[in-house]
């Protein structure tokens, strides 16, 4: 492949006239604060509750917006009539970087404080009536000698228990996600339990072999009074 002497002088003419141009600042400045913008109506946005056609509509006006201003920045940026620097360019992109990090990282703090609100303000809307039918299924203890072959035995009572309760319609049977953290020997009294479920019943027990029998022994308890309301055992 011959290559002449004019084609020679023009592939660094026009590697020049891109360094003249300052196409690479203008498109990493373009680029961070295309990203600020994209933040803070993120933030904005999901404060106010703005419609996701909004950011399809921006991201595609940022797109286009990129190569309109690498096409400007060719035939406006000629030495001469350049009033922004390089230097100054990538300043510029420091900044809109720093800006847009900022803004990430409140927004970010004010979606968990969000967050939190939310789980609190769950936790207080129950009023006394519904606190009083609330009612939750602590995890069985396990009594048995050989407590890892019937652990699968207790955990399954623990889930039909769950699954019958939330057949009846004057309970609110809460999760067994949620009962699960209170697992073992080591767990609070039913007040605390009550408190942090927010439930004004719970419905505890223990599951004990005795040869080839199980023994089932299960308390109800007023999480409000620690009163004990019922009990009873199955063999």
């Amino acid at each position: 492949m011959t290559v002449s002497p004019g084609d020679t002088e023009a592939m660094p003419s026009t590697f020049n006239r891109i360094k003249e141009r300052k196409l690479a600042q203008w498109a990493l400045a373009y680029l961070a604060g295309a990203w600020l913008i994209l933040e803070v109506t993120d933030v904005v946005g999901g404060r106010f509750g703005l419609p996701d056609t909004l950011y399809r509509g921006l991201f595609i006006l940022i797109v286009f917006g990129f190569f309109a201003a690498l096409v400007l920045a060719w035939y406006h940026g000629e030495k001469g009539r350049q009033r922004v620097g390089g230097l100054e360019l990538l300043l510029l992109t420091g900044l809109f970087g720093l800006a847009g990090v900022a803004v990430t990282v409140v927004g970010r703090a004010e979606f968990d404080g969000d967050v939190a609100a939310v789980g609190d303000g769950l936790e207080l809307e129950f009023s006394p009536e519904v606190v009083a039918r609330r009612i939750a299924v602590l995890p069985f203890d396990n009594l048995s000698p050989d407590r890892e072959a019937d652990e699968y035995l207790v955990d399954g009572i623990h889930d039909e228990i769950l699954t019958r309760l939330s057949q009846i319609d004057a309970f609110d049977v809460i999760s067994r996600a949620s009962v699960m953290r209170f697992r073992g020997p080591a767990a609070p009294d039913s007040r605390t339990i009550g408190d942090s479920l927010q439930a004004g019943l719970i419905l505890a027990g223990t599951v004990r072999r005795a040869g080839s029998s199980f023994r089932l022994a299960v308390q109800l308890t007023d999480a409000r009074t620690d009163r004990n309301l019922w009990a009873d055992t199955y063999d």
